[in-house]
């Protein structure tokens, strides 16, 4: 229990308790998003991979050494979130009946909602015993000093957990992130999106495409919208992936997929380790944990796009690299 030494809880009640990991992995990206690369880590390695209940051990697995310390602090601080006086406001019995559930922080001052979230049991009440610094708790704090508290709100209750992915990315879809002090918009990778209709139309009528050059897809299905501009798009395609450098040293072409139809066509440059290229409307994607990752540079390849933009190449499977002709 060495990870747990300094901590004032009873490290005994949950070191070798199972852990929600996705639940966890929530709260880590929004209180403690400094820790993005533990949170890169435990999602790579075992959430990806089906792993949805673990254990600190599995969790200590797959850090590196010297992150158990680091491990033991952030559960640490989660536990003893879930056993706050909130808690008691939400029984077993009660959680039973709500199962997965969408709420919704609103200020009262305003009426406009500035937190959307899912969960399960007293998750929903998890935020108000919350002592980071983030734009969510700087905003629960503000309507504190003003004598009040935040209205919340249960969107829908009795889902699944797959269908409260769904509602959630609705929800903070049709509010904005930009309007939220959420720091991502919701865990949906499996969704469309919000997606323009002209785009939505395009997407279900496209025709399969007819790829005769020697070309790399790229899904980037978690970074596209509709009203992307030209350079966020190729900044959204270009790095930084796990690929093959035998496979793509002999690509020409770099096509920016987005639920299977192709958005952009670049030809191929050179490649560089992760991390050599700078962003401009992304912040900067490169991680310690991407050491074996690579990125291209290129430009728009106007003489052969309209042979593929627009056009499918199917959804693909769970990597975002694929090749064609290589």
């Amino acid at each position: 229990m060495g990870a747990f030494k300094n901590l004032s809880i009873d490290s005994e009640q949950f070191e070798y308790a199972d852990i929600d990991l996705e639940s966890f992995l929530l709260w880590l990206s929004d209180e403690h998003p400094a820790d993005d690369e533990v949170f890169n880590l435990l999602q790579e390695n075992l959430l990806d991979d089906g792993y949805n209940v673990v254990s600190f051990s599995d969790m200590e697995d797959v850090l590196p050494a010297g992150y158990q310390e680091r491990l033991g602090e952030l559960l640490g601080q989660f536990f003893s979130l879930q056993n706050t006086h909130v808690a008691e406001k939400i029984t077993s019995e009660i959680a039973s009946i709500l199962k997965s559930y969408v709420y919704v922080y609103s200020d009262p001052r305003t009426g406009m909602p500035f937190y959307i979230g899912k969960g399960n049991g007293n998750r929903v009440f998890s935020h108000l015993g919350d002592t980071t610094e983030t734009e969510k708790t700087a905003a629960i704090k503000a309507i504190r000093q003003a004598g009040l508290e935040p209205d919340i709100d249960i969107l829908r209750y009795g889902l699944t957990d797959a269908e409260a992915v769904l509602v959630e990315a609705a929800a903070i879809d049709l509010v904005g992130l930009e309007n939220l002090s959420n720091r991502q918009a919701g865990h949906h990778s499996k969704s469309f999106g919000r997606i323009g209709s002209s785009d939505l139309i395009w997407m279900l009528k496209a025709e399969p495409a007819d790829i005769r050059h020697r070309v790399v897809l790229v899904t980037i299905n978690r970074l596209y919208r509709s009203n992307m501009s030209p350079q966020e798009l190729y900044e959204a395609t270009r790095g930084v992936w796990r690929v093959s450098r035998d496979r793509v040293d002999g690509a020409e072409l770099a096509l920016a997929v987005y639920q299977g139809i192709v958005r952009e066509v670049y030809r191929i440059n050179n490649w560089h380790p992760a991390g050599t290229l700078e962003y401009q409307y992304r912040d900067d994607p490169y991680k310690p944990s991407h050491k074996n990752r690579w990125e291209f540079d290129g430009e728009v390849a106007k003489d052969v796009r309209d042979e593929y933009v627009g056009k499918s190449v199917g959804a693909g499977g769970q990597n975002p690299v694929r090749y064609i002709n290589v």
